[in-house]
């Protein structure tokens, strides 16, 4: 049970009373685009720095920053760092997390700047140049810019002297709009990356199981999705690469974001669920995390990350789901889960 450490998410709003009220043992800090320009970077500080004094925030065993590269506004994708007008907050950003981290005493390891490469293509789109034949070049240059972009954060932070663990995430097969990814869904993409760049990742256990349940729906039955066909149709090894402790093994997760997810899964509506209203298979899940941690010499930090979090009714749900996601741990334990990673 010691390797499990749940935590839970704030932002320069709410977080005083989801300290409070959550008492997390990690954190990740959502930073919203007000906050990543102009006086939005001087109240981003502000907020930090009184954070940090505050005792729970003090006995934090992680931390983590999810800045908002990626995020759609009116539907496209936004604050990607290769364009050089967005150099300034992340260098900004990165130096108030980074003196978060000191001031609450986490070694660098143990704090991370995580962003999602996200490439949203609309599906009428990915359907023409899947019939063209060329969705697999779109994607080659999409996967090239995605390493130049976390090359080019990674190169800041050393030139700047910020020691922060860069962190990706993977994606959901679906984003707003019916625009999809086709980058970074399967974990192959995000641990070339990793590999190559010596970054970390997070994976989003929500956006592994939309695209697996994806693959549950019967052939005829399945909703269009071209880049999932893509790889379908490409790969003989789905399965494989479908299974969730080879995910494991293959992305190496630094930390988790945590929720449920209903199947059929490839809807929006359907992902980042409370724990226990979905379809999620806790009982393989936690054990393939244990397992995987005890082989690592990992602990397990599991941000707990809900649709609607931030609001009233939301830290009530993520009160819920820590309840809940506590119980399914248990549950393991009772059931013999010890030997399976003795």
């Amino acid at each position: 049970m010691h390797r499990f450490i749940i935590g839970h998410n704030a932002d320069p709003i709410n977080w005083r009373e989801r300290l409070e009220r959550l008492r997390p043992r990690c954190l990740e800090m959502f930073i919203p685009p007000k906050y990543a320009e102009g006086q939005g970077l001087v109240e981003l500080r502000k907020e930090l720095e009184q954070m940090a004094r505050h005792p729970v925030a003090r006995s934090l065993e992680f931390a983590s920053c999810h800045f908002p590269w990626g995020e759609s506004a009116n539907g496209y994708s936004r604050y990607n760092l290769a364009d050089d007008q967005y150099f300034y907050p992340f260098i900004e950003i990165a130096t108030i997390l980074n003196d978060f981290r000191s001031d609450i005493g986490l070694p660098p390891e143990q704090c991370a700047l995580n962003f999602h490469n996200l490439y949203e293509i609309p599906r009428l789109l990915l359907e023409k140049l899947g019939r063209e034949g060329k969705l697999a070049a779109v994607r080659e240059t999409l996967l090239a810019h995605a390493h130049n972009q976390t090359l080019t954060a990674q190169e800041l932070l050393d030139i700047v002297g910020l020691p922060l663990t860069l962190v990706n995430e993977n994606n959901p097969p679906i984003g707003d709009g019916d625009r999809m990814s086709i980058v970074d869904v399967f974990a192959e993409d995000l641990a070339t990356r990793a590999a190559e760049l010596h970054s970390r990742t997070c994976m989003d256990l929500s956006h592994v199981f939309m695209t697996r349940f994806h693959y549950d729906i019967p052939q005829p039955e399945r909703p269009s999705f071209p880049y999932l066909e893509h790889e379908s149709r490409t790969e003989s090894d789905l399965s494989r690469r479908l299974d969730f402790e080879g995910y494991l093994e293959r992305l190496r997760p630094l930390y988790f974001h945590v929720s449920d997810t209903k199947a059929p899964g490839a809807r929006r509506e359907f992902e980042g669920l409370p724990i226990g209203r979905g379809d999620t298979p806790w009982t393989e899940v936690l054990p393939a995390m244990a397992r995987h941690a005890s082989r690592n010499g990992d602990r397990l930090f599991m941000i707990i990350e809900i649709k609607g979090g931030h609001t009233a009714e939301g830290l009530r749900l993520c009160e819920e789901s820590e309840r809940e996601l506590v119980g399914f741990i248990e549950d393991c334990f009772a059931s013999g889960f010890l030997e399976a990673i003795s």
